[in-house]
């Protein structure tokens, strides 16, 4: 997973241990990844998951 997300990315902060991982490239990349879940995310994610509700389920959804 690292390899597809970050490969090209300059991390400037990491921790690995007890199968939790954690990464920040400088470009505020960051991609975490344990037993169970993977997330990633960056600048324009962050922008975007707060200016819209993405799920349509949420009564406040504007993502049309």
């Amino acid at each position: 997973m690292f390899d597809c997300l970050m490969k090209d990315t300059e991390i400037k902060a990491k921790n690995e241990e007890d199968n939790n991982y954690w990464y920040e490239g400088t470009n505020h990349e960051i991609l975490t990844v344990n037993h169970t879940s993977i997330g990633f995310s960056t600048d324009f994610y962050v922008y975007v998951s707060n200016a819209f509700r993405l799920q349509q389920e949420y009564s406040d959804y504007n993502a049309d």
